[in-house]
This record gives C-alpha cells, sequence and structure tokens, in this order.
C-alpha cells in the first residue's frame, strides 16, 4: 500500500509527475541531460534515471532540479497555478458618477464602503440623502 497525500496521489504518482515534468521542462528548453545534470551539479546518468523513474527523487532534488532548468518548485511538482484569492467587485456607473464596493459583507452595522470617482467636469453632486454615516476622503490613494 503507498502513501497518499493530502490531493488524495499516492507517492509514486507524484514520482511519476515530477519525473515526466522534468523531461518535458528540459526538452522544452532545448537543453541535454549533460546540460542540466552539470548545472544541477550531478551525473547526466542520475538526471537520466531520475527522468525515466528508475531512481526516487527525494525533496532535496527539487531546488537543484529547478534552478538548473530556470523554473520554481511548483513548476517541477506540477502545482496548478495560483488563483488571485482578491474578489474585485464590478464598478457601477450612475448620473456620470463610478462607484467601486469595497467591501462585500459589511459587518453587522450595515455599513458599507464605496471608492467614487466623480466626473470632473460636474462642479457639484447631486445632494442625496440618506439614513447613515458619510465618509469622505478628499485625495488619499485607496
Amino acid at each position: 500500500m503507498s502513501a497518499t497525500d493530502r490531493s488524495g496521489s499516492s507517492r509514486d504518482d507524484v514520482q511519476a509527475r515530477v519525473s515526466g515534468r522534468l523531461r518535458s521542462l528540459r526538452t522544452e528548453r532545448g537543453l541535454t541531460l549533460a546540460d542540466v545534470a552539470a548545472a544541477a551539479g550531478m551525473d547526466a546518468s542520475t538526471l537520466s534515471r531520475l527522468e525515466s523513474g528508475t531512481r526516487r527523487l527525494t525533496f532535496d532534488h527539487l531546488p537543484t532540479l529547478a534552478r538548473a532548468l530556470g523554473v520554481r518548485a511548483d513548476d517541477l511538482l506540477g502545482a496548478p497555478p495560483v488563483q488571485d484569492p482578491r474578489v474585485r467587485s464590478a464598478a457601477r456607473t450612475r448620473d456620470g458618477t463610478t462607484f467601486w464596493p469595497l467591501n462585500q459583507h459589511p459587518d453587522g452595522s450595515g455599513q458599507h464602503a464605496f471608492r467614487i470617482r466623480l466626473p470632473a467636469d460636474r462642479l457639484e453632486p447631486v445632494p442625496r440623502t440618506h439614513e447613515g454615516r458619510e465618509w469622505v476622503c478628499d485625495d488619499p490613494p485607496v
């Protein structure tokens, strides 16, 4: 029985994936076994066995081989690209004024924060009333 990581992949699956990535990254860059092995400080035969899976990769191999290939260790592992975790709300424009919501879920106070851009040709915003508070920042970077 082989051990599995948190994603459910077995060690053998990870080994096979990294071995395949090693070879594909090397060939994509037009490098020979000797080129990468020299840059990684190992014998070409060792690198060949790592690529074919006949020799087990260790954690110590990852940074050395990544540097030799000019990639990040994540690229060797075939990790999925990290998505931007920020959620950006779409700006809304009404009567020439653009509003960007700055908070998705206001706290229990019910207060919402917005970045607002007023058109330069407007001398005065149209007066509006509402029940609540209003904070206006004159010109800070937001």
